[in-house]
């Protein structure tokens, strides 16, 4: 069974703590949402999990991987979309999908998946904040990745598009995939999630 723990965590930036004393465990299967206000740490916790920060104290541990940098278990997407504004919704997933080493085949199913069809072949720069949002989420289709860590993902998205997302995230869940999520929202995630408030 895969499991991600924390234990007695703490992040230390300028002298400050910026969030301490954190311990948590999400299972297979399992959604873990983050919450605490704005400046609490969240992002720094979502990037230490995902092994882009190292942790001032305390110890994550991943059960299906030694190393917390490993690309073929952990999909990370942060609050910036990371597309290139020149190109378009295919072309930009296209590029995801090598450099993820994807299967070709997966672009279409996530352009599908998050309804970007009629898009598709519109530059980023041209689409509304919602749009590119889906076209950024919809790399976590791309590759099969165990671990989904993401950072206040319902941002911008209208009722629609966030039911899709909310469907996406618990058939990931479902198929024993973790995903920890930082959000504003915890009530729009599924009743048997688990909170871990920070700050």
């Amino acid at each position: 069974m895969s499991f991600i723990t924390g234990k007695n965590l703490s992040c230390i930036r300028g002298m400050k703590y910026v969030y301490g004393k954190v311990d948590f465990t999400v299972d297979a299967g399992e959604i873990l949402v983050v919450v605490g206000k704005n400046g609490c740490g969240k992002t720094s916790l979502l990037k230490t999990i995902a092994g882009f920060l190292k942790p001032s104290s305390g110890q994550i541990t991943i059960s299906c991987a030694d190393d917390l940098q490993s690309l073929d278990i952990i999909h990370y997407i942060g609050t910036s979309s990371s597309l290139k504004k020149q190109l378009t919704v295919r072309e930009n997933l296209t590029f995801w999908s090598k450099m993820l080493d994807s299967d070709a085949d997966n672009i279409d199913k996530a352009i599908k998946s998050f309804g970007l069809d009629e898009m598709s072949n519109s530059q980023i720069s041209y689409l509304s904040s919602g749009q590119i949002k889906r076209c950024s989420l919809a790399r976590l289709l791309l590759a099969e990745r165990k671990i989904w860590i993401l950072d206040e993902p319902e941002t911008a998205l209208d009722n629609d598009s966030l039911n899709r997302f909310i469907d996406i995230v618990t058939n990931h869940v479902k198929n024993n995939g973790i995903a920890i999520i930082a959000s504003h929202r915890p009530d729009i995630w599924p009743d048997n999630k688990k909170l871990l408030e920070i700050g």
